[in-house]
């Protein structure tokens, strides 16, 4: 997942360099939506060595971050805290 997340930072940051342009904010958030979909699934997979906690952790905020890109696309927020909460695991990652 970690070349797809360090993906999916730059369309969430190229979306918003150009706020009128909603057609790309809504492709890059529901492509940032199937980035976290896909980390979640692979964080359920029994195969996952990662410490149980953790695990749930990070499942939590990609529940957060399917309601937070809801939030974005109906306009009640702008795509700020997606953006750090991206930046924060590809860091994490690293």
């Amino acid at each position: 997942v970690t070349g797809v997340q360090t993906c999916a930072l730059p369309i969430l940051l190229g979306a918003k360099e150009n706020p009128t342009d909603v057609p790309r904010l809504i492709d890059a958030l529901l492509w940032n939506e199937q980035v976290w979909d896909h980390f979640m699934i692979d964080l359920n997979d029994e195969g996952n060595k990662l410490p149980l906690e953790l695990k749930k952790n990070l499942i939590g905020l990609g529940v957060w971050v399917n309601r937070e890109t809801q939030r974005v696309m109906d306009g009640e927020t702008d795509s700020d805290a997606l953006i750090e909460i991206n930046q924060i695991i590809m860091d994490g990652l690293k």
